[in-house]
Formats: structure tokens, sequence, C-alpha cells
């Protein structure tokens, strides 16, 4: 049952408004023929009454469905497209933060500058997917048990003050749960390439 609702809020969506208008354009497609078909018989084309006009008001019922359904399918085809594109240059720049990341910083500000760079990055790359599905969006955003990262974080040395203690321990944080989100992200960008869905997780 859940199905027919999908198709059904699919087709609602590809009409829109426009589908308050089938029937206006129906009646006056079938009115049409009716007078084109009277119009016939005085000038001696009497097969063209033989077509019934209802069989021409289904016939541009079906058309006009047709047509902006695959105009929908078009639109949604464009966006997801330009989403696969804007995901992947999103992508290379995480990367090039998650790579500036693999030392603790020498100074809290370094950290703290590093640290906006990457929920900015996170806030756009949500941005991004929610253009295309609300829940994959959820689904980046909200990690659950986050796996060690796949480019491990350097130790503290000797060298370094006790001082770096204070955000050594959030940039560890912060850095696994990036490189976890760059993984994701990069599963769900070769779906849409592949086959045009995000995977579920």
């Amino acid at each position: 049952m859940n199905g027919y609702k999908d198709y059904f809020a699919a087709l609602k969506a590809a009409l829109g408004f426009r589908r308050f208008l089938l029937t206006s354009i129906v009646s006056s497609a079938t009115a049409l023929v009716d007078r084109i078909s009277k119009k016939s018989v005085e000038f001696g084309l009497d097969y063209l009454v033989a077509i019934p006009s209802w069989l021409i008001g289904a016939c541009v019922f079906s058309a006009l469905i047709f047509w902006w359904v695959l105009s929908y399918a078009v639109t949604l085809r464009r966006q997801i497209l330009g989403t696969r594109v804007a995901l992947s240059h999103l992508r290379g720049e995480g990367v090039k933060l998650r790579n500036a990341a693999t030392s603790v910083f020498p100074t809290q500000r370094d950290f703290d500058e590093w640290e906006k760079k990457v929920l900015d990055w996170r806030t756009l790359v949500i941005e991004e997917i929610r253009k295309i599905n609300e829940a994959d969006a959820e689904w980046f955003s909200v990690l659950d048990v986050v796996p060690p990262p796949r480019i491990s974080i350097s130790s503290l040395t000797p060298t370094q003050t006790a001082a770096t203690m204070n955000w050594a321990a959030a940039q560890k944080k912060l850095y696994g749960e990036h490189d976890c989100r760059l993984a994701r992200l990069g599963d769900m960008i070769q779906n849409l390439w592949r086959d045009g869905t995000v995977p579920q997780h």
C-alpha cells in the first residue's frame, strides 16, 4: 500500500498545480472536437464524426500527464547531476581539510580556524544533500559510532607543551568525525554516479 502512496505522491509532485487545470483542458478539447465534428458535416467530411470526442479527450489527458511527468523527471535528473558535481567538489575540499590536521595543531588559534572550516564544510554538504533528499541529509549529519580514522592523527611529541592537550582531544574527536563523513560522502557520490540512488545505513 505504501508503494501506491509513493507513486501517487510522485505523480502529484510532477503535475503540481497543473493537475487542477486538467479537467478544464480536457473539457475544452472535447468541446472543440464536437464543434469540429459538426462543422465537418457541413463540408462533407462525415468520417470525422466517427471519432468520439471522449477518445480525443482521453488522448489529450494522457499526453499532458506524460509530458508533465517527463518534464519533472528531466528536472530531477538535472538537479541530481548538479548536486553530484557539487558534492564531488566538496569532497575534494574535505580531503584537504582532513589532510591538514593529521598532526595536532601547535596553537589554539590554528585549531579554532580549522574547526570553523570543518563545520562550514559540513553545513555546505548537508545543504547540497538536502536538495535531493531530506532523510539522507539527516543520515549524513547524525553520526552514531565513529570508527577509527582511515589516516591516523599523530600523537603529541615530548616537545609539545602540556597546554596543547587543551585542544588535542577536541581535534582528534572532530578529525575522526570528519573522516567518517568523508567516507560516507564518498560512498554516496559513487552510488549517485552509478544509479542515482543514495545508500541507507
